[in-house]
């Protein structure tokens, strides 16, 4: 079915050009439990990423992450990717095993996002 009807201008004009969060849809299993969850990213350490989402993990689940990279239809995707730590909405993955151009890209993501400097990969 096509959509006709046009978008509300206030809406159509009021699009940011970049968002300010760096969103991530993640899926794993924990034991015969499949998990599928949204989050955000919320910070970028030295090997790890943290991500708060909508679906509980626990530490040692592997986790597949798909993340959106702000104002294209591109996605960065990253499998395998152990979980560190977890709280119930918060948990970080680590990335010791991730390639380096990918966690240059990721650092650069970081710093557009949270507006703060990440060095995390500058040595990489």
């Amino acid at each position: 079915m096509k959509h006709t009807k046009p978008a509300p201008a206030s809406v159509r004009h009021h699009a940011p050009s970049k968002r300010s969060t760096l969103l991530v849809s993640y899926s794993g299993m924990d034991g015969n439990r499949f998990v599928l969850g949204d989050g955000t990213f919320t910070a970028l350490s030295t090997h790890r990423l943290h991500i708060q989402g909508d679906c509980h993990v626990k530490p040692g689940m592997t986790l597949a992450l798909m993340v959106a990279i702000p104002g294209s239809d591109d996605h960065t995707y990253l499998v395998d990717m152990p979980v560190a730590a977890s709280t119930w909405n918060t948990f970080e993955v680590d990335l010791l095993q991730v390639p380096k151009e990918i966690r240059r890209q990721l650092a650069e993501l970081a710093q557009d996002i949270l507006k703060e400097p990440v060095d995390a990969f500058a040595a990489v």
